[in-house]
């Protein structure tokens, strides 16, 4: 029904990145180099004479994460429910999110720290400003540097095999071997920055580009199996349907979904009187999608009627993530996440705990 469920309240500054916890906590990481764990089944209360959303309840700190000393850009969770944070400071903290406190620094990058992963056999890798990628021990020394990209690594994805993908702002797409750190395939072809790579059901890579296009990859020969063309302009987001079938969210303010086994279009969305910023498949496979337009929309995926549209952010929408309920979490450019109950539209939760845009979510959901 597509209810909105709350806000998180704290007006502080801007939220960089999201990370749900075992415990369904949401970890927040913040332009002021701080870390803050929101409990969200624990509701403070309404507050009362909101109109744009009177049924807003607020939620607590459960604690705060002090120790980077420049924004905080990534959060990953690790397999055995520690908290790794990734910052312009050039280091990666690990934390207790029990108790709060630092367990760990890694240093080796020599610019900021831009994106986390966890690989297959729980290692986290790092993706960075200075053009590497690092893969680390448990004890924060360096296992691997992964160094190829003559420019910045924006996107990481985690192969079926464990090798991992890497899209870069040099228009290329590197495959690595994770044991070893070479580099088995360099994918190329794209001829704009590469923003977002998604693993399809079969293996496949998929990567969405500045060329406005997206590319299907085989990754075991690295070979560009198709190029599916239809946007006009930015590929930005990409998502994974249940069926298999690829969603791609771009600046031109369309949804296009792609049969990913023969690169037919099989159907344009329009609705969005602006920019698609972001895509993801709820638990149900509805699609849900957010755009410069302050608005999110719900698409039923099976005769891809619109569903619902959300409305109560006052700037884009830059990410979501899927909460171990159902509910869906939101990050916007109003410096707001807001929390949605997808089958009544409402609005549970409201995490405000910042000043400036939230430019990513993560949820890994294979911890859940």
């Amino acid at each position: 029904n597509g209810r909105f469920k709350g806000i998180l309240i704290d007006d502080s500054t801007l939220v960089k990145s999201l990370a749900v916890l075992e415990n369904g906590d949401l970890a927040g990481g913040y332009v002021d180099g701080l870390i803050r764990i929101w409990n969200i089944s624990a509701y403070m209360g309404k507050k009362e004479n909101n109109e744009m959303a009177p049924n807003i309840c607020y939620c607590g700190i459960r604690r705060t994460l002090d120790g980077h000393s420049e924004e905080v850009r990534a959060l990953a969770l690790l397999d055995n429910g520690d908290l790794a944070s990734g910052s312009g400071d050039r280091t990666i903290k690990i934390w207790n999110t029990n108790n709060g406190k630092e367990k760990m620094t890694y240093r080796g990058h020599s610019d900021r720290v831009s994106s986390l992963a966890l690989l297959n056999n729980g290692d986290l890798v790092s993706g960075s400003y200075d053009n590497t990628s690092i893969i680390w021990n448990r004890n924060g020394s360096v296992k691997l540097t992964l160094t190829g990209h003559k420019n910045w690594i924006y996107s990481l994805a985690v192969l079926d095999n464990g090798d991992l993908a890497s899209g870069s702002g040099d228009k290329t797409i590197k495959i690595w071997n994770t044991i070893d750190g070479s580099l088995r395939k360099n994918l190329t072809g794209h001829s704009g920055w590469i923003w977002s790579l998604a693993v399809l059901k079969n293996g496949d890579l998929a990567s969405g580009s500045g060329d406005n296009t997206t590319r299907i990859w085989n990754t075991n020969n690295g070979k560009l199996k198709r190029t599916l063309v239809g946007h006009s302009d930015w590929v930005w987001s990409l998502a994974v349907l249940n069926n298999g079938d690829l969603a791609s969210g771009s600046y031109d303010k369309t949804i296009k979904i792609w049969n990913t086994t023969d690169g037919t279009l099989k159907m344009n969305l329009t609705g969005h009187s602006h920019r698609v910023s972001s895509l993801a498949v709820l638990e149900n496979g509805d699609l849900v999608s957010g755009s410069y337009d302050n608005t999110i929309k719900i698409w039923n995926t099976t005769d891809w009627s619109l569903k619902k549209t959300l409305t109560g952010h006052s700037g884009w929408v830059s990410s979501f993530a899927a909460l171990k309920n159902g509910d869906f979490a939101s990050g916007s450019g109003d410096a707001s996440i807001y929390i949605w109950d997808p089958n009544d539209g409402c609005r549970q939760i409201n995490l405000n705990a910042h000043s400036g845009l939230i430019l990513s979510i993560t949820v890994l959901i294979l911890l859940f």
